[in-house]
């Protein structure tokens, strides 16, 4: 294999793979196109390419090679490192103190693998100062193939690959990584309005401690060839399209914009029309096309996960509902055992809804009802009356079944301390776990370590859409399970010192109240409100002229709470 990689050149039997069609979800009328294509290649080229990736990764990674920020290749992270960063995004413009707007672009890159040009291989080997026989030996990988299909009635001719990676390849996430990065180095580097991720706690707040706010631009969130486009205003958004085309252009890259989808938290259901016009290349023509702007309401797909701008879970639960249908539907006249239908159950459904239901947090009635139609079949198997109850038959002495909701617990808890977990390594994405934190600290009107917080009650309402909010509840589980973890120091702000009295501990009313003027103002604590020898409470008027509330015309209902709580109690001194 040595002698391979210094003379940068292969064995002829490793130009030849094999393809094994996948069928997909729908009719396959001959095409290939309507498949999944599975590459089979030579046992001792993987290994080889294996050793030399995870080589090459390592040595990218300690030196901060790559810059474009593709979450597939960076340490530390995984498919729900995006994941987590949009949903953050969406939580933090729910309740942003500012007038900035949301616009988001997923894109359609079709066959990325396939379209790669070996060519710009070869330029981004040396603009990254490649050894010359490392650069040969890759791009022997792909040069000179042939491959043949898999199908029942035998092997087919071989025919040549003209251009493109194998997918199957071990070196190709990799190498698309490298391939994409100048696009997402760009993107990050010379636009004009990203969107500034925050936690959106008030400035005035944050100064009476003097506390620092973490911010990030955000201009795209990419895994693999999956990547959203995301901006402040339609100008930014449209100059981060220019750029993309270009590249696309360069690399002989198909994208579908007529099939992207546009989020907005401005554009309503309108039509936008984008005006492309060339950054770099003066022969491109402009080119123009229209999107429909997705409805608030409406959901769109980012790495298989449904989201929408008002942070409602009716569609990702109506899909699983689907998903467990679905699976009733196709075994109901099956004669299958307990123990079968526990164990397609456990390998094929829960998987699923664990990810499917990852950026939300479903209580156990919520999962039971979502679950009925699988426990009517599990009661027939065992033999059991119609009436008897689904959440009996989660119990081992019925049955080995895995109990869907203990096991969103656990996988709520993983992606918790998994995520967690970043604030120790020192990279980059530590800022993005502070800010989501500190979101959260703003939603819960909460000032200081959420350490401190052992008392959930106040925020247990259904209807609050923090009853979805999986952060909060994993630390309500861990804490709720006797299990003890501490964040480390200055995670959460100390917003306002030697107070002990947070506002939302006095009353559930003001704790599942999510107005942007209730979020925006600066009354957090009792001490606040009243005079310094607790003898009265402020009024409204005051409140505005000592700058702690938005001087609005109307006085706010949640004003009426916190006046009634103190009329109806014994918090002032008489």
């Amino acid at each position: 294999m040595n002698s391979y990689l210094a003379t940068s050149d292969i064995p002829e039997d490793w130009c030849l793979a094999s393809i094994v069609p996948i069928p997909k979800p729908y009719e396959f009328k001959c095409l290939l196109k309507n498949t999944r294509p599975i590459i089979l290649l030579e046992t001792a080229r993987k290994l080889m390419v294996k050793i030399i990736t995870d080589r090459l990764f390592r040595v990218m990674t300690q030196h901060q090679v790559l810059t474009g920020r593709n979450f597939a290749r960076l340490p530390n992270s995984s498919v729900n490192t995006p994941i987590n960063i949009l949903d953050g995004i969406m939580k933090h413009h729910r309740i942003s103190q500012n007038s900035q707007e949301l616009w988001i672009l997923s894109q359609d890159i079709s066959k990325a693998f396939d379209s790669i040009d070996l060519s710009m291989f070869r330029l981004c080997f040396d603009w990254l100062k490649f050894p010359s026989n490392l650069s040969e030996f890759i791009i022997s990988l792909f040069t000179s193939r042939k491959n043949r299909i898999l199908t029942p009635f035998g092997k087919t001719e071989s025919y040549d690959l003209l251009i493109g990676i194998d997918q199957g390849e071990v070196i190709s996430p990799l190498l698309w990584t490298i391939y994409f990065d100048p696009l997402l180095t760009e993107l990050s580097s010379s636009v004009i309005s990203p969107y500034i991720w925050s936690s959106g706690i008030p400035a005035n707040i944050l100064n009476i401690n003097n506390n620092d706010n973490v911010a990030v631009p955000i201009t795209q969130l990419t895994y693999m060839d999956d990547s959203t486009l995301i901006a402040f205003s339609l100008t930014g958004l449209k100059q981060l399209l220019s750029i993309a085309r270009d590249f696309y252009f360069l690399n002989n890259i198909t994208a579908k914009f007529s099939k992207y989808e546009l989020v907005s938290s401005s554009a309503g259901n309108n039509l936008i029309s984008f005006h492309l016009d060339s950054e770099i290349l003066d022969h491109l023509s402009p080119m123009s096309f229209s999107l429909q702007a997705l409805r608030l309401s409406s959901s769109f797909r980012f790495l298989d996960v449904w989201f929408n701008l008002q942070s409602s879970p009716n569609f990702v639960l109506s899909q699983l509902k689907d998903i467990y249908s679905s699976f009733v539907a196709s075994v109901h006249f099956k004669k299958l055992t307990p123990a079968q239908l526990a164990y397609l159950h456990s390998l094929i459904v829960l998987p699923k809804i664990q990810f499917r239901s990852q950026v939300l947090y479903l209580s156990e009635s919520q999962i039971m009802r979502i679950a009925n139609g699988y426990y009517g079949l599990q009661r027939k198997a065992l033999s059991v009356a119609r009436t008897f109850p689904s959440i009996a038959l989660t119990s081992r002495f019925f049955s080995k079944d895995a109990n869907p909701y203990d096991s969103l617990c656990e996988r709520l808890l993983n992606r918790f301390l998994s995520w967690i977990s970043l604030l120790f390594t020192g990279y980059k994405q530590a800022n993005l776990v502070l800010i989501m934190l500190r979101t959260l600290q703003l939603i819960l009107k909460w000032p200081c370590s959420l350490d401190f917080l052992i008392d959930f009650s106040p925020w247990t309402s259904k209807y609050h859409f923090i009853s979805h909010n999986w952060l909060f509840q994993a630390i309500k589980l861990l804490c709720e399970s006797g299990l003890q973890f501490d964040f480390p120091n200055n995670t959460f702000l100390d917003l306002m010192p030697n107070e002990v009295c947070p506002l939302v501990s006095l009353s559930s009313d003001l704790a599942v109240l999510e107005t942007r003027s209730w979020l925006k103002s600066t009354l957090w604590c009792f001490s606040q409100i009243v005079d310094p020898f607790y003898n009265f409470q402020f009024t409204w008027s005051d409140l505005k002229y000592m700058g702690l509330v938005v001087n609005t015309g109307k006085t706010p209902s949640w004003f009426w709470i916190i006046t009634s709580l103190f009329n109806s109690s014994s918090y002032l001194l008489k």
